[in-house]
């Protein structure tokens, strides 16, 4: 459906920050964000082509909504989009702040003691850094499920489940291993990606923080100087298993 999204402009981002910074409590955070995104100047309209109805994620939360669940109401109601969109953090500062306010301060509340590293990790993203949008509370989300959404169910667990966000379960066991594949850049490489979430759903409880964190990075050193990418997924796959072989007899 046709209709239009709000997000806040350039300056606004950079005033929110500002005056975050300068807030005295967590307290004055909800009341400095409402009077930022009533003034004209902060904010902007696009026009933008909805999929879905806009979930309540905030109800969803408090109903012990998985991280799946939410990612997929979420994805599902904003849809696909170009890169420069995805990387916008007007767009995903707003909707953490503004449309989604009561979500995150759920899930990640404020405090006078964690205000200046929590504000600044999860509630606003200011600037397109990747780092940035795969922790901000609401870009988070969306990354994880345009990663692994797979429309056509071409993919061993999607083809299993019917479901095109079957693999969300998967990257979302751990959030360590979902930044671990964002800031490894694997997700630039499809095949590599499947085959690395077809092993971890297939070990289950054995892809420990600790044994995900130490495929992935055998996995980018094999990228290196084999071109994984460039072979088949059955390659791929058995390359994997290999390295996983020999960090389990380490």
């Amino acid at each position: 459906m046709h209709d239009t999204i709000e997000l806040f402009t350039e300056a606004g981002v950079r005033r929110l920050a500002d005056a975050v910074k300068e807030a005295a409590t967590a307290d004055a955070v909800i009341p400095i964000i409402e009077s930022l995104a009533r003034t004209p100047e902060n904010t902007l309209t696009a026009d933008w082509s909805f999929t879905g109805e806009r979930p309540d994620l905030g109800a969803m939360l408090k109903a012990s909504a998985k991280f799946s669940d939410l990612a997929r109401a979420l994805y599902t109601w904003i849809g696909a989009m170009k890169p420069d969109e995805a990387a916008d953090h007007r767009l995903w500062s707003y909707l953490s702040c503004v449309t989604f306010q009561d979500f995150t301060a759920e899930r990640w509340p404020l405090s006078d003691r964690n205000l200046g590293s929590r504000f600044d990790a999860r509630w606003i993203v200011t600037s397109p850094n990747r780092d940035r949008l795969v922790r901000n509370s609401i870009s988070r989300m969306w990354w994880a499920a345009h990663l692994v959404h797979d429309p056509g169910m071409t993919r061993h667990l999607s083809a299993e489940r019917s479901d095109p966000f079957a693999y969300l379960d998967v990257i979302s066991l751990r959030e360590d291993t979902f930044l671990g594949i964002m800031d490894r850049d694997l997700a630039g490489c499809p095949d590599v990606l499947f085959a690395i979430l077809d092993h971890f759903e297939r070990t289950g409880g054995l892809a420990s923080e600790d044994y995900a964190r130490r495929l992935l990075k055998e996995v980018v050193l094999i990228s290196g100087y084999a071109e994984l990418g460039s072979l088949d997924f059955d390659e791929i796959t058995e390359r994997i298993e290999g390295v996983a072989s020999r960090i389990l007899a380490a």
